[in-house]
């Protein structure tokens, strides 16, 4: 009786969706190149990735049972899929920098030898970071070039970094275009144009 809920649950959801449509639902399940998330009683598949541009910030990022939102990234009526994408309502450049002071102090996480993350759609670049991918570090801002979507900084020390849940910029509604403006070697200028 579940089983025939979900496939007209899939169904319906199937022919309602437009990508760019804005959904929240509950991961379902966590597997190293996705998360399988459950709206109603569709399920639905957000590949690793699409959930953030920091290269280090993956599936495992998420808990069975949290809330998360997404975004309906493509439908593929043929296999019955359809595909989420996450990065887009984790904020732009602009609004991640914002309240990014040279000078201050934050906690990251070393995403490459010259960058750290310091939330899922920002990284710092620094000179060289002596650390293991993963690292939890304090970092100093150095310079901010908001024209062109950069931060630099120094790592001071290790630190532990707690898991931080995802912030999210955009929580409903219909996303037609979107662009992280980042014109940097780490993110060139990301952008997502929502067709059906």
């Amino acid at each position: 009786m579940e089983h025939n809920f979900t496939e007209a649950a899939q169904r319906s959801l199937l022919s309602s969706a437009v990508p760019g449509d804005v959904l929240a639902g509950t991961v379902a399940k966590v597997r190293r190149e996705g998360v399988a998330v459950t709206v109603g009683s569709a399920r639905l598949w957000l590949p690793r990735e699409r959930i953030a541009l920091s290269p280090i910030c993956g599936s495992e990022r998420f808990e069975c049972g949290e809330r998360v939102t997404c975004a309906v990234w493509k439908i593929e009526h043929e296999t019955h899929r359809i595909l989420l994408t996450h990065r887009e309502l984790l904020g732009t450049f602009d609004e991640l920098a914002a309240p990014i002071q040279v000078g201050g102090e934050y906690d990251a996480l070393v995403a490459a030898t010259d960058c750290v993350e310091l939330m899922p759609n920002l990284l710092l670049q620094v000179s060289a970071a002596d650390f293991s991918i993963g690292t939890g570090v304090r970092v100093r801002v150095t310079e901010i070039d908001r024209l062109g979507g950069v931060l630099r900084g120094e790592i001071l020390a290790p630190t532990t970094v707690q898991r931080r849940p995802f912030t999210y910029y955009i929580t409903n509604g219909r996303i037609k275009h979107w662009s992280f403006h980042a014109p940097t070697k780490f993110f060139c200028t990301a952008e997502t144009v929502f067709t059906r």
